[in-house]
């Protein structure tokens, strides 16, 4: 399926992003194509490029969707002498967004937009092949951290709980029970949590908030217990192993 755009839409909202600067970080690159994505209609797909689809949902007719990261994936691919492209119209999902080196490019490819690392001058002819040529400088864009997990629903009657003993412990939002034992002077923090799969109660023994872990890391979980014999652990297992 062939798709055509509207150039000037296209211009417009380059301009309204970059003015009449040439030189943008990559960040304004990303935005720019979200933006021509939601506002002029330009497909980000290419399946030459798999960080723009989404693999994971397949659409008989269409294929597979645009990825929610494709415009931060070209964002990121802009790099050394790759140049992204966005066309005025171009064949789904082979691309209305192209990457090529300056010297593998079609000899009548012209594009309306085009986006080149600022790590190297642009090629003279480039300028020839667009309408608005960007400089796209700056580091990586990292991947947006994955969604909280939603608390179990047991929480508010374990703080409850807690509160109501005394306990040293806590409720971390990812759902994890804290706690600490009152004989220890350095103030470890026990942290617990249950494996859905098998029920197993886990246990891992962090330094307490103002020390830090040097070369090692954060230490593996292990297996506790199962069931345990403390009260408040009990209650917690019993809760998050149903």
């Amino acid at each position: 399926m062939t798709q055509t755009i509207d150039i000037q839409a296209v211009l417009d909202i380059a301009r309204n992003i970059a003015g009449r600067r040439h030189l943008i970080d990559r960040m304004e690159m990303r935005d720019m194509l979200e933006r021509l994505h939601r506002d002029a209609g330009v497909d980000l797909r290419n399946d030459c490029a798999i960080g723009t689809l989404d693999t994971d949902t397949w659409d008989a007719e269409d294929g597979h969707p645009q990825s929610p990261g494709a415009a931060r994936y070209w964002a990121n691919a802009c790099k050394h002498i790759t140049v992204i492209s966005v066309l005025a119209d171009g064949c789904v999902p082979h691309g209305m967004v192209r990457f090529d080196e300056p010297g593998s490019m079609a000899p009548g490819q012209r594009a309306v937009v085009m986006f080149y690392s600022a790590e190297h001058d642009p090629v003279g002819h480039l300028h020839g092949k667009c309408e608005r040529l960007f400089l796209v400088e700056g580091d990586p864009i990292p991947e947006p951290p994955p969604p909280p997990q939603p608390r179990p629903r047991c929480i508010s009657g374990l703080e409850a709980y807690i509160a109501e003993h005394g306990y040293d412990a806590k409720i971390l939002d990812d759902g994890i029970l804290e706690m600490r034992d009152p004989n220890d002077n350095a103030r470890r923090r026990h942290q617990y949590t249950v494996d859905r799969d098998s029920g197993v109660l886990l246990r891992r023994t962090l330094p307490a908030h103002r020390d830090e872990w040097e070369d090692i890391g954060v230490p593996e979980w292990e297996a506790a217990d199962t069931p345990p014999t403390n009260d408040l652990l009990y209650r917690y297992w019993e809760e998050l192993a149903q």
